[in-house]
């Protein structure tokens, strides 16, 4: 079956293309010998094109831009959310889980008036805190352990002993803190307080702060709805909205719901890397959703 001339010509682009069969190449092949037409019409497929001089290239390039611009928001927000994940997960791993006396994580012995503390928590990190006793006796001591799931996989040994009074100061009692709302239990000494109760509270720090960015937020909000028919300082009033909203849903990420802390600098920290993705997530959003608005009204009118 002998091919014509327009059957050629519409197989040319797979044949220049490398992507027609092995034996539709060699039909064109041996038509192409005999006929000048087709072999001029797969010339001019083989010479790449160029645009007229007069050719408006700027609807091309402004194409070119804008596509860009949304590949870099994309990686850029998908980069941002990748990194909050991340601190969400870091900040639930290392959250401090505070150990009761009941697993006797420690003792107390004494050598020659030093108070030696021995740790028996595998990896337990631990804070001591002193102050004065009320009966000028000597000093109380504080003392509270905590792990987390970080710590329990990559700490493995208990600390080595401690001395509480190493340059020869008077250890009138040492307690142990549970932080979890109970009383604290004295392990060592007298209890200067017979009778009564000791109790290791949570620092209210985060609450403060958490009001701080409420009342700024509802400020900045405010100052948005009676700008909302200005965009442009609508725009820059929401960046300083945006800061202690992202404060708070750094806040809900870390700590959720409560704003009671036994290790407040961690938290607070912990929720400030939280605040700058979620920050800048709030800020691309804002940027895409005035891209949006702006190209309904220009399609409307």
């Amino acid at each position: 079956m002998k091919m014509t001339c327009d059957v050629i010509k519409d197989l040319l682009p797979l044949y220049v293309e490398n992507i027609s069969s092995n034996d539709t190449r060699i039909l064109i092949e041996e038509h192409i010998i005999s006929c000048e037409s087709c072999k001029k019409e797969l010339e001019k497929l083989y010479t790449p094109k160029e645009l007229p001089l007069d050719t408006n290239a700027l609807p091309l390039r402004k194409l070119q831009r804008t596509l860009f611009k949304r590949k870099y928001l994309t990686i850029f927000f998908s980069a941002l959310l990748t990194v909050l994940v991340l601190i969400i997960a870091m900040g639930y791993i290392t959250a401090p889980k505070y150990i009761p006396y009941s697993e006797n994580p420690i003792t107390i012995t004494e050598d020659n008036r030093s108070v030696i503390v021995h740790f028996k928590a595998p990896g337990a990190r631990y804070r001591i805190s002193k102050s004065r006793a009320e009966d000028n006796s000597g000093y109380v001591y504080s003392i509270s352990l905590w792990d987390s799931v970080w710590i329990r996989s990559v700490y493995k040994d208990p600390f080595k002993d401690f001395i509480l009074n190493p340059n020869g100061e008077t250890v009138s009692g040492v307690y142990f803190s549970s932080n979890d709302g109970s009383e604290d239990i004295l392990i060592y000494g007298k209890d200067p307080n017979p009778g009564g109760k000791r109790i290791t509270l949570p620092r209210l720090l985060l609450s403060y702060y958490a009001l701080l960015a409420a009342l700024l937020a509802a400020i900045a909000g405010t100052a948005m709805f009676f700008f909302r028919n200005h965009q442009r300082i609508k725009s820059i009033v929401y960046k300083f909205f945006a800061l202690p909203a992202a404060y708070l849903l750094g806040h809900l990420c870390i700590k959720g719901f409560s704003f009671l802390s036994y290790s407040a600098s961690r938290d607070f920290f912990a929720i400030l890397l939280a605040m700058l993705p979620i920050y800048y997530i709030m800020l691309i959003i804002e940027k895409i959703t005035v891209r949006q608005k702006v190209k309904a009204k220009q399609n409307k009118a």
